[in-house]
């Protein structure tokens, strides 16, 4: 949740009017309620990003550890929609009528990376959308989801080459190749020495030839494809003192490969 808490209170001053008449509107909340819900989310997000950069971070900030997640201060008030989400977190009627990828059918450029948080529902995106319209094109980078931004990132600049296709009619070749434009490598570290060199074409995602492999979680730590074995481990979980997030697919929280072992120094209950 850590994306959805700093970008609502980050965002709750900065809402536009439109937004603020309808939740006015809709939920019978005044003016003088709204703006002071805005007062404390600022207040709220200086003490999230503070306990976000802590050692070890989030798990001695209140803001943070609060449960249950529906019903948050300041932001249950300006963005009400957000329990109707957390109180539907699985396939269900509700998401089903929500679904608006089904209605798409325009001509689409999807773009994310291999640590990018929205990488999971770009590429069912675009899966879902090409397999009934056959318009949609996917590229998938290294790094995190801002790395689209760094100008090492594109092998090249397709922008131009899809717009002028599909705006102005120009034959820019853009359709002539494979679908799915992909980086074989998952992070750089040195974003500055990087070059695009290393990416691959594909007709669609996953790859004709990837093969889908399952590993075991082993009783010793070790991950194996032989299946489960060795000793069984347990632990007590703790909700309010939860193990920290180092690395993975974030967008907020650093991303990518990190080293665990500051993690695994931590005390846990067995």
């Amino acid at each position: 949740m850590e994306r959805l808490w700093l970008w609502v209170a980050r965002n709750i001053p900065g809402l536009s009017a439109s937004h603020r008449h309808a939740v006015m509107r809709r939920f019978g909340v005044s003016a003088a309620e709204l703006d002071a819900a805005a007062a404390a989310a600022a207040a709220r997000y200086a003490r999230l990003d503070a306990a976000r950069q802590g050692e070890p971070p989030f798990i001695a900030s209140p803001d943070w550890m609060r449960l249950p997640l529906t019903g948050y201060p300041d932001f249950a008030t300006w963005q009400p929609f957000l329990d109707e989400i957390i109180t539907h977190p699985a396939p269900d009627p509700f998401r089903a009528a929500h679904n608006f990828r089904r209605t798409i059918e325009i001509p689409g450029f999807h773009v994310t990376t291999w640590f990018d948080v929205f990488q999971t529902s770009v590429l069912a995106a675009f899966n879902d959308i090409q397999s009934r319209v056959a318009n949609q094109k996917l590229w998938i980078g290294p790094n995190e989801h801002y790395f689209v931004y760094h100008r090492n990132f594109w092998p090249r600049d397709p922008y131009f080459a899809w717009f002028d296709y599909w705006l102005k009619g120009e034959p820019t070749g853009i359709l002539d190749e494979p679908a799915v434009f992909y980086s074989s490598r998952a992070w750089i570290e040195d974003r500055e020495a990087y070059t695009p060199t290393d990416w691959c074409y594909a007709e669609r995602w996953p790859p004709p030839d990837a093969r889908p492999r399952r590993l075991y979680l082993r009783g010793d730590g070790s991950l194996s494809a032989d299946g489960p074995g060795g000793p069984s481990r347990h632990y007590r979980y703790d909700p309010r003192r939860p193990i920290p997030t180092a690395g993975g697919r974030n967008m907020l929280i650093d991303a990518g490969p990190r080293d665990q072992r500051a993690v695994q120094a931590l005390p846990i209950t067995v």
